[in-house]
């Protein structure tokens, strides 16, 4: 998942150095690019400085983020957000095909944590389990936004736009990676 920085919104004080402070909230919106795509093209790489799709024929849906930060937003570690996230497969029809997930995020950079999927609709009707996000790299994209990976691990998953996906009870399936 690629962050789209330019999309972020938040309402209430900042910090000094100009961030929103513990107890703001915010919402902010990305692309969900297949496993692989950091790896092929950079750690930072996934979204234009104004905001568009760096690689527009890859863009496998949208991802949504909206919560309340628990830090400073520049806290160097620690679980800085309590999010709810969307992940959104049918761009022509919103909400469609999609599954959400909410809990804590830590603000390390490329350490796991893991999340609850909460719920889905179309192919991920049913799902639950959990996912593993991490935050790549130990920089911001060219929009301030972080990138990020997730795996999935929940009993079956079923085909992500093309994406890797079949997978067996328990087993860990790489279905997308985020910039953010």
């Amino acid at each position: 998942m690629a962050m789209n920085g330019v999309s972020f919104s938040h309402e209430g004080d900042l910090t000094a150095s100009g961030v929103p402070a513990a107890g703001t909230p915010f919402i902010v919106q990305g692309y969900l690019y297949p496993a692989g795509t950091f790896d092929q093209y950079g750690e930072l790489s996934g979204v234009h400085s104004d905001g568009s799709p760096e690689f527009p024929n890859l863009v496998m849906g949208r991802w949504i983020c909206s919560g309340w930060h628990l830090l400073d937003g520049d806290a160097p570690t620690g679980p800085v957000v309590t999010t709810r996230q969307s992940f959104d497969f049918d761009l022509d029809v919103p909400g469609a095909d999609m599954f959400t997930t909410e809990g804590v995020e830590l603000a390390d950079w490329n350490v796991s944590f893991e999340r609850p999927i909460t719920g889905g609709t179309g192919r991920f009707h049913g799902l639950s389990g959990q996912h593993t996000q991490t935050y790549v790299g130990a920089a911001l994209n060219i929009t301030g936004g972080f990138n990020a990976t997730f795996e999935l691990r929940h009993p079956r998953c079923r085909s992500v736009s093309g994406a890797t996906a079949d997978a067996v009870a328990g087993e860990t399936t790489r279905v997308l990676q985020r910039s953010g």
